[in-house]
């Protein structure tokens, strides 16, 4: 997966999953929101492409929904890490008061901290590639 935020903090979202139904994109758009603790309405998921997400392993199998969503939330829980020392700061700076998505965001964006992200999650059991292909 990768995210990338911009200064707004609106947060966009490739996978490299296809929605056939199963309610994939629905669950990585909530995986995010959970995870970075932001509204549904700030996530916004990018269509799949080989171009942005190469070598994911596939969708099929009942397992694309659950390993897409997890690369998500690896890669929000990556994005959390590094804004932490920002929130840390701003907290510290206005007496404990917890800063907005989009404060964190902007301020993150103006101290030149890197807003895209990625997450990777295969399986278990699995490689993450296809049995005899290439």
């Amino acid at each position: 997966a990768l995210l990338n935020v911009s200064a707004d903090g609106t947060v966009l979202i490739f996978s490299g999953g296809v929605e056939m139904g199963q309610g994939l994109l629905t669950k990585v758009t909530q995986v995010a929101a959970k995870t970075l603790g932001v509204p549904i309405d700030k996530i916004v998921i990018g269509d799949t492409n080989t171009h942005t997400i190469p070598n994911f392993g596939g969708t099929g199998g009942s397992v694309g929904s659950g390993t897409n969503a997890e690369a998500v939330r690896l890669a929000c829980e990556e994005l959390k890490a590094r804004l932490s020392p920002v929130k840390d700061k701003l907290i510290a700076d206005n007496d404990g008061k917890v800063p907005s998505w989009e404060t964190l965001v902007s301020t993150a964006n103006r101290a030149a901290i890197n807003l895209s992200v990625t997450g990777y999650f295969a399986a278990p059991g699995t490689s993450g590639v296809h049995e005899g292909v290439g």
